[in-house]
């Protein structure tokens, strides 16, 4: 995952905006809703993340609009 990534979570696209550097703990990684410009923080140690199936998921680049 890069920054100017799309990734769905929760249901919804975003945009990936940034990340915490790698010696932060707990580390995060800064999102916008793609359609409201929403922003939000997630942990990347977050069991939504972690759990194979769920939490965040990269968009492959044909599936961009």
């Amino acid at each position: 995952m890069d920054i100017g990534d799309i990734v769905i979570y929760g249901g919804k696209r975003f945009s990936v905006r940034g990340f915490d550097p790698a010696g932060v703990e707990p580390r995060f990684v800064y999102m916008e809703d793609v359609e409201t410009g929403e922003t939000i923080s997630v942990s990347l140690t977050a069991p939504s993340l972690v759990t194979p199936g769920s939490g965040l998921r990269l968009v492959a680049d044909k599936d961009r609009s």
